[in-house]
């Protein structure tokens, strides 16, 4: 163990220096004591103050530590970017990956999500079209990607449940507003249009009225006598 090791170990370092050398030896020549003092005298001024030598300590813990890193481990599931949706696609980006979906105004049917969806990346890319609420589509389409990316499936596993809630919200807005398109909504009648209505039903049922009643009176004119 060398002066620097045992300074590390024995806090703090200007006592433990200085029993050190006062536990030495004196092998030289003149006067042990006043050797000995000058020694620990320079022993404590040249000492570096705890701080220091902890900070250092620290340091070379931290530059471990960084130089270890994990292979592109899945990310946490979280709300999802902000998308970027024009009629006919659209674009969300997760990290270092972007996905680009194509198809989404054709699905008016809560029970099916059927794109297609182009994932890309700056080592490669994989395009499909597929169900996105078919499970076995799903994972078919996340082992590929996977590949293709050169991430883990996990990665590509979290991507598309941020993807799939998206879409989701966006789908629910097309119905929505497809739904109001084909339904529209009918104007309101003024006072006078109201009015107007009444009267012509009040005059269809005095006719309708007549009408039966002139039935009435053939059936009885043209019935047998007795």
């Amino acid at each position: 163990m060398d002066a620097n090791e045992y300074a590390l170990k024995v806090t703090p370092v200007e006592k433990s220096l200085g029993v050190v050398i006062k536990q030495a030896q004196w092998l030289g020549n003149g006067k042990a004591k006043t050797a000995i003092t000058e020694a620990v005298e320079s022993a404590q001024i040249v000492a570096p103050p705890v701080s220091l030598v902890a900070e250092e300590a620290a340091k070379e813990n931290i530059s471990t530590d960084v130089s270890v890193t994990a292979p592109c481990a899945a990310p946490a599931m979280g709300a999802a970017p902000h998308a970027e949706v024009t009629d006919d696609e659209v674009v969300l980006r997760f990290g270092d990956r972007r996905y680009r979906v194509r198809g989404l105004n054709k699905n008016l049917s809560y029970e099916t999500l059927k794109i297609n969806l182009f994932a890309s990346r700056d080592v490669g890319y994989y395009v499909d079209t597929f169900d996105l609420y078919s499970a076995r589509q799903r994972y078919q389409y996340l082992v590929n990607a996977a590949k293709e990316l050169a991430v883990t499936e996990d990665v590509i596993k979290v991507d598309l449940g941020k993807l799939l809630s998206e879409l989701e919200t966006l789908q629910q807005q097309r119905i929505e507003s497809a739904l109001k398109k084909q339904a529209p909504a009918l104007p309101a009648m003024s006072e006078a249009e109201r009015e107007h209505a009444l009267e012509l039903l009040r005059d269809l049922s005095y006719s309708i009225v007549c009408l039966l009643t002139s039935i009435h009176a053939v059936s009885l004119a043209s019935a047998p006598t007795s």
